[in-house]
């Protein structure tokens, strides 16, 4: 049996494609918790103008 690159191209975008299915599908069973979490205190200690200067947004 001969090899053709088409051959192995097809079958990398085909488990490509099998992965991608079976990772969403176990993506719905996890419950995400947030990875980040916001303090909307203001901390005084830090200056805006010490960050960048240029950025009146920032205050």
């Amino acid at each position: 049996m001969s090899y053709h690159p088409i051959m192995g191209i097809t079958i990398f975008f085909l488990f490509l494609i099998i992965a991608f299915f079976i990772g969403k599908s176990s993506s719905r069973k996890i419950i995400r918790k947030p990875f980040l979490v916001v303090d909307n205190k203001k901390n005084s200690d830090v200056k805006s103008d010490s960050i960048s200067p240029d950025a009146n947004w920032i205050d």
